[in-house]
């Protein structure tokens, strides 16, 4: 007995009727599903999806736990104030009355007389110094002063004597004329009354003739003398003045080896030891009036347009403060690794104040201006943490990073200029443990 139709119609109505249930083709070997089936591929499904969504909760737990927490920190609301604009500056204490004491002479320093620290008045003797090729040298130019001072007197004495002798040989010649003249004049006389010869009054008149020729000789030999008298005796006088000076001069320059100083002033420091070769001009010592102090500051250049004679400076030395005013601005600008560009200013303090080291470290706040609802922070482990750049802001459960910038600074606040708003909660704590984070949640005490 047969149950089933298997004619090939039969067989295609039953494929057409199965593929309903299947995606591929019905295979000639087709063989049904067993009762269930569908029902365990569901179970299946949600296994899977209860455990991916235990591991995401794993991952979850375990991330929040690794996770940076402040545990101890402070936080400040930010506020507003009147602020004053004050640029801070850095530089020195100087001493502008300030000298260096060199050596006068090439030799040796024999004494040294005083200690670092004395107070010295101007003339007071400092040093000594022993120059033997100087004093030697004036030793020879004394003698050469004297030997010509010798020379003139004798050049005198032998003008003296040389004139009496000048002035006896023009009396004999004048004597001698006298007497030419009176023979000729006889003569003369003699020829006329016949009782002489012409001869006679020719040789007279000769006679005559040259005794006025001697006597035009001893005029010319006494003016020629008395012009080399004056040549000599003016070369004698002149060499006379230049040694006269020259060891006025040398001995200034002896004198000058009791090294004096040349002002009221601090002795700073010996620039040399006793015993000590030195050259000409070299360094002895130095001394300042410390009694009046100057500070220099370096300014930026862009703040340096707002400054003006006379404007007042606190200047700080050794955590301590004293007033003073502008006393001259650069006119120059000079490159600075720590301001960029820079202008020096010379301060001068004002009032009473104590004697400073020179080249003491110290720096002043210069007052631009104020203004009033400035936001402010207090100053704390932050700025520097922070890179004075960044601040963590309290958003809800977190702290976030925040890029900001300031301004000026006042005591213990400084400006906010960018970053925040009145009444933003800021942790003022150490930042150097999670700076790398954009957020820190938070936790532990406040």
């Amino acid at each position: 007995m047969r149950l089933f139709n298997t004619s090939k119609a039969a067989r295609r109505r039953m494929e057409t009727t199965m593929n309903k249930d299947h995606q591929g083709p019905i295979v000639s070997t087709y063989k049904p599903r067993p009762p269930g089936a569908a029902r365990d591929r569901g179970r299946l499904l949600l296994v899977l999806a209860l455990a991916v969504a235990l591991v995401a909760a794993a991952l979850f737990l375990l991330r929040d736990k690794t996770e940076n927490r402040l545990e101890d920190y402070q936080t400040v609301a930010v506020s507003t104030q009147t602020i004053n604009e004050i640029i801070q500056v850095t530089g020195s204490i100087e001493m502008p009355l300030r000298r260096t004491v060199l050596c006068p002479e090439e030799g040796s320093l024999t004494l040294r007389i005083g200690s670092t620290g004395d107070w010295l008045a101007t003339g007071t003797l400092l040093a000594r110094v022993e120059a033997e090729e100087l004093q030697d040298l004036l030793y020879s130019r004394r003698r050469s002063l004297s030997d010509t001072g010798r020379e003139l007197a004798k050049l005198e004495l032998d003008r003296r004597f040389e004139e009496e002798r000048n002035h006896v040989d023009l009396a004999r010649k004048l004597r001698a004329i006298s007497i030419a003249g009176e023979a000729l004049t006889r003569a003369q006389e003699l020829e006329s009354a016949g009782a002489g010869t012409a001869k006679d009054r020719q040789d007279r008149e000769q006679a005559l003739l040259e005794a006025q020729e001697a006597l035009d000789l001893v005029n010319l030999t006494i003016e020629e003398s008395l012009v080399r008298f004056q040549f000599s005796r003016q070369s004698l006088q002149g060499e006379q003045s230049d040694l006269a000076d020259e060891v006025l001069d040398l001995e200034a320059r002896v004198a000058g080896l009791n090294v004096r100083s040349p002002i009221d002033g601090r002795l700073l420091s010996w620039q040399a030891e006793e015993g000590d070769q030195l050259a000409r001009y070299g360094a002895l010592a130095i001394i300042a009036d410390t009694t009046q102090p100057r500070a220099y500051f370096a300014v930026p250049e862009s703040s340096a347009t707002r400054l003006a004679i006379g404007q007042s400076v606190s200047i700080l030395v050794n955590d301590a403060a004293w007033p003073g005013r502008i006393a001259s601005i650069g006119r120059e600008t000079t490159a600075s690794d720590t301001y960029g560009t820079t202008i020096d200013i010379e301060v001068e303090f004002s009032g009473e104040h104590p004697e400073f080291a020179a080249g003491a470290s110290a720096s002043g706040d210069i007052l631009l201006g104020s203004r009033a609802g400035a936001l402010v922070l207090p100053r704390g482990p932050y700025l520097t943490s922070g890179s004075n750049r960044w601040v963590y802001a309290i958003e809800g459960d977190y702290a976030v990073k925040r890029a900001v910038s300031y301004g000026s600074s006042e005591g213990s606040m400084i400006e906010v200029q960018s970053g925040l708003q009145v009444g933003d909660l800021v942790v003022i704590s150490d930042y150097s443990a999670f700076i790398d984070e954009e957020r820190v949640k938070l936790g532990g005490k406040q």
